[in-house]
């Protein structure tokens, strides 16, 4: 069952350096020349083979999560991570499909150990934003957020959210400064114009908030 949440949802990521579910990667001898007999095979190793079901397993696990089956993906990633427990990938889907099931303790874990191996991850720090915020942390939230966009300064949804946890600190000319940065870099995120238009609400900027709201209308429209 998918949660009620604050922010933008959570990041999915592929494993960096995996190759595709679908491929196979296999010596050049094996796949290029003929056995010198015909009756000869060719054997397979089985650790790659072993290798290739593991990624399998966890691309099966990525397509459930991206389609909002958070259950049955954690599932296949506590699978996949039994079998290779720095699978850091697996690792870190899985924190983020506890996150949205409501389990943020263990999100929180998951995603702290990904942290762990890599401080720099910025989907793991944006994951970990969202716990967080979930969490009511907000200013946890804004330093995990923060240090996402010290990585990934292009991810408008890092600014959304870091702008909705100074939203509910009361911070309003730093949320807006946020919105305003996702806008720049997404002019058509209309969520983006929607909760400027609630923060200039709150500085009792009614012109500015209405406009936002217009704004946002014509963005849905298009």
């Amino acid at each position: 069952m998918m949660r009620q949440t604050y922010g933008m949802g959570l990041l999915l990521v592929l494993a960096l350096g995996c190759a595709p579910a679908n491929s196979r990667s296999t010596p050049a001898a094996a796949s290029t020349a003929q056995p010198s007999h015909p009756t000869s095979a060719v054997p397979m190793d089985p650790d790659l083979e072993a290798r290739s079901e593991l990624e399998s397993s966890y691309s099966r696990g990525l397509g459930l999560a991206k389609r909002q089956r958070f259950a049955a993906a954690e599932r296949i990633f506590d699978r996949v991570l039994k079998a290779s427990p720095s699978h850091t990938a697996a690792l870190r889907n899985r924190g983020a499909c506890r996150a949205q099931l409501g389990r943020l303790d263990e999100a929180k874990r998951d995603l702290e150990r990904v942290l762990s191996r890599n401080p720099r991850d910025a989907a793991a720090l944006y994951n970990l934003g969202f716990v967080f915020l979930e969490k009511e942390e907000f200013n946890s939230a804004i330093e995990a957020y923060s240090q996402t966009l010290e990585h990934q300064p292009r991810l408008e949804r890092a600014y959304v959210s870091r702008g909705i946890a100074f939203s509910k600190l009361g911070r309003t000319n730093e949320a807006i400064r946020d919105f305003s940065s996702a806008i720049k870099i997404n002019p058509k995120l209309s969520e983006a114009y929607l909760l400027r238009a609630a923060a200039h609400r709150e500085n009792l900027d009614v012109a500015k908030a209405q406009a936002d709201m217009e704004r946002a209308d014509t963005k849905r429209a298009e």
